[in-house]
């Protein structure tokens, strides 16, 4: 169908004008499923301890921290730095409410 075509160009046409960060992820041992359901597996390495690293490449955006806390306690971010301290800003606040 031309139509679908025609949207599936505009689609790609936007994914260019989006800007992707990398995070790097540390996880717990409890969280691996969800990693392997996640992540290419070419960017999983696994530790010594039993935790794994892990890279992912998303767009932009807020809605990055929201997927970042879903792993809860079983999972630190690594890098980038920003990132990081705005999740440990999150935390706080989210802390402060339960004080």
């Amino acid at each position: 169908n031309p139509s679908n075509l025609v949207s599936l160009k505009m689609d790609i046409n936007n994914v260019q004008k989006y800007e992707f960060i990398t995070l790097k992820f540390k996880f717990q041992p409890e969280i691996l499923y969800r990693v392997y359901d996640e992540f290419n597996y070419e960017n999983i390495k696994h530790n010594e301890d039993g935790t794994v690293e892990a890279i992912i490449t998303f767009p932009k955006g807020d809605w990055i921290y929201g997927y970042i806390l879903s792993f809860g306690s079983l999972a630190e971010i690594l890098e980038p730095e920003d990132v990081r301290t705005r999740i440990k800003e999150l935390l706080n606040t989210t802390l402060n409410i339960y004080q």
